[in-house]
């Protein structure tokens, strides 16, 4: 896992972690808790701790594209180098999250589940040139619907 996909999972997990913990209420958190003895000996005092647990299910994506765009129209001087993939969740403001590949597929591993991603794709030729972006494809991370739709 590259430094840049630990960086998003920990910062995902701190937000989902803090969505959580921030919606249970005293009242309805049927948390145990120990309670701390005066500590009268020479033993550590036991704190008092309340745990909040959260599951967290890996999705992954599996991207795939043509090799090289319909209007291409061949020759060395339209050669494809490489590829441009971006892609966002669609059920908040989030920004596009771009990545530069050399295949004309992609994992994306960790997204999250229940979530609709659009993505978008540019060829890149050789000599610089690219195309504008794709039309939107669509996955459903939902987990009755993972099929792109």
């Amino acid at each position: 896992m590259s430094r840049w996909h630990r960086y998003v999972l920990r910062w995902l997990l701190r937000l989902v972690a803090s969505a959580v913990v921030g919606s249970l209420s005293a009242p309805s958190y049927n948390a145990q808790r120990a309670v701390v003895p005066q500590n009268t000996s020479t033993t550590p005092l036991q704190p008092e701790v309340t745990f909040g647990t959260l599951v967290l299910h890996r999705v992954s994506v599996y991207i795939t594209w043509p090799s090289e765009p319909a209007c291409s129209g061949g020759g060395d001087s339209t050669a494809v180098v490489g590829y441009r993939l971006r892609y966002q969740a669609t059920d908040d403001a989030s920004e596009f999250i771009a990545r530069q590949l050399t295949d004309h597929f992609v994992l994306l591993e960790n997204v999250r589940s229940n979530v609709v991603y659009r993505f978008q794709v540019k060829y890149v030729f050789a000599g610089g040139l690219e195309t504008e972006w794709s039309d939107d494809g669509m996955v459903d991370t939902r987990p009755a619907q993972r099929q792109t739709v």
